[in-house]
């Protein structure tokens, strides 16, 4: 994400803003756990809340947006409070304005989407945090990374370097559906991590 209201040395990682389409967000629903009610759901890069608005369709316990872009961020915070939705099953929807390498990942169970939001030591140090915390409260965590491979193909080195993160499948689809061009995703687990005789992970 690149705005100008971002002042960081953590921005030159970040991706330009685009809204995921929210058919598309209904299709990749389908990749994850049927029974949400008891998941908190994270979206990192957030911008104007709305996989945040649509993730609100499903039973999550949680609804959680990390923006780095305070514009963006405000934005998102605007739209929160005044949506309404006959289909709407959680109402606990928050977006944070805050770097996505400081923030904590929720307790319980969780599902963490990834729309291409950053790369380089900010994905290395999220993955990081992710991997921490699911090594100090072992729990269901399933992460979705979404991304347009044409130009930013799925960083598997560094998804697979964390060692606790097991491809559950992967694959593209349209980007809303309407065949304009391709996007590929991949949907891990996250397990604890395995080690070898001489305590070493086991890549």
């Amino acid at each position: 994400m690149r705005e100008p209201d971002i002042e960081n040395e953590n921005t030159q990682y970040g991706e330009l803003y685009d809204p995921f389409p929210y058919r598309s967000f209904k299709h990749v629903m389908g990749f994850l756990p049927h029974d949400v009610s008891s998941h908190s759901f994270v979206d990192y890069g957030s911008g104007k809340g709305r996989v945040l608005l649509v993730a609100s369709d499903y039973a999550f316990k949680k609804i959680v947006g990390v923006e780095f872009s305070k514009v963006l961020n405000d934005v998102a915070v605007a739209n929160i409070a005044t949506y309404r939705r006959s289909k709407q099953q959680c109402f606990n929807i928050e977006s944070l304005h805050m770097d996505a390498t400081e923030f904590r990942t929720p307790d319980g169970p969780c599902v963490l989407f990834l729309f291409s939001p950053f790369r380089g030591r900010v994905l290395e140090s999220v993955l990081e945090n992710i991997k921490q915390s699911h090594l100090d409260e072992p729990r269901d965590m399933t992460l979705l990374f979404v991304t347009d491979p044409r130009t930013h193909p799925i960083p598997w080195d560094q998804l697979r370097k964390t060692g606790v993160l097991q491809p559950v499948r992967s694959g593209t689809f349209p980007f809303d559906l309407a065949m304009r061009y391709p996007i590929e995703y991949a949907v891990f687990d996250v397990k604890q991590a395995e080690f070898g005789e001489n305590g070493s992970e086991v890549r």
